[in-house]
């Protein structure tokens, strides 16, 4: 036990959400993630997504305001 105040959500299942958010509308050429904090399946989360460009951004945020996860996505 790890004191946790509930279940931890499965991380990647957050990175699968969070890449298929950052996908829509690019060729990704490949995707790298970063997890940072738990997600408890009590805790709402929000997908943060980057501006254009070569590289596409994103993050998944909690409601406490800590990031949770962060990805990359190159495109072509």
């Amino acid at each position: 036990m790890e004191g946790y105040p509930d279940l931890v959500v499965h991380g990647p299942l957050m990175a699968t959400a969070l890449g298929d958010a950052m996908r829509d509308g690019i060729r990704p050429i490949r995707y790298a993630y970063r997890a940072q904090a738990p997600v408890f399946t009590t805790t709402p989360v929000r997908i943060q997504l980057g501006g254009p460009g070569r590289e596409r951004e994103g993050s998944t945020e909690r409601s406490d305001g800590e990031i949770s996860m962060s990805a990359t996505m190159p495109h072509l």
